[in-house]
């Protein structure tokens, strides 16, 4: 007899998200909006491409990055393939900025967490930091409670990761449990096979869930320091995202070593 595996194996391994459909096409800037073009919009599976959208989403800082997100993945919330949608579908562009800032930030902070424990100075003193930005904001009175030795290090990294763990709850409250046969999402399973899945009602939850089932799954996130993009490290050692971030961050130094040197010592003989 074929012994079963732990209760928890089994449900990380029939635990996933269900699969939606989202439009994605032509966009422009009308004023404070992006603006999608549903009439000539394509459908897609976002969950085909997780990582490049979570990629993509927290690299936006302007207007223009919103425009380019929405042409290659669609609206954050605006844009469903199972629903009538209006002909021109809009969305703020602070949308976009505030939802890849705040991603960003979960991202930065969980990476700290992790670091920190494992002895990293550095993350270490980003935690307090933080922390205590954390705690005069609790203080102007959000529901968040705090640990009662909030001044130490490990009560610091316990609430960092509480506040991680809070935010994606909240964003995610909307995304429905969902039991389906595995055949009829087309999976070449025989029927009766049945699966718990989560099933997003956005673009915007589905980014949410990603980072969500990559710290859950233990994926070693960042965000790298030359471009602000979310990636998942393939090295302990790996500090960007690209080789080609990590050249740009290496000719930034060079750059600012030789401005901070005296003029006559940059001058060849």
């Amino acid at each position: 007899m074929t012994k079963k595996p732990p209760l928890r194996r089994r449900l990380e391994v029939i635990a996933r998200p269900v699969p939606i459909r989202w439009l994605r096409g032509p966009a422009w800037l009308d004023g404070e909006h992006v603006v999608l073009d549903c009439r000539a919009a394509s459908a897609y599976e976002p969950f085909a491409s997780l990582k490049d959208l979570v990629r993509a989403l927290t690299a936006i800082h302007a207007p223009e990055d919103a425009v380019v997100f929405a042409e290659r993945f669609g609206l954050l919330r605006g844009s469903p393939a199972s629903r009538l949608v209006p002909p021109l579908a809009r969305e703020r562009v602070t949308f976009f900025t505030t939802t890849a800032a705040e991603l960003r930030e979960v991202v930065q902070v969980y990476s700290a967490v992790t670091k920190a424990v494992a002895g990293d100075r550095n993350s270490a003193d980003f935690i307090r930091a933080w922390a205590q930005q954390l705690y005069e904001y609790v203080g102007d009175g959000t529901v968040m409670v705090c640990s009662a030795d909030s001044g130490k290090l490990p009560a610091m990294l316990l609430d960092a990761s509480r506040w991680v763990a809070r935010t994606l709850t909240h964003h995610l409250r909307d995304a429905a449990p969902l039991v389906y046969d595995r055949t009829v999402a087309g999976e070449s399973v025989p029927p009766g096979t049945l699966r718990i899945g989560l099933e997003p009602r956005s673009l915007f939850e589905c980014c949410y869930l990603a980072i969500a089932l990559n710290i859950a799954e233990k994926e070693p996130i960042d965000i790298c320091p030359t471009c602000e993009r979310a990636y998942i490290s393939e090295d302990a050692r790996q500090k960007f995202c690209t080789p080609a971030c990590a050249s740009r961050a290496r000719f930034r130094r060079y750059v600012e070593k030789k401005k901070g040197k005296p003029k006559h010592e940059n001058q060849t003989r």
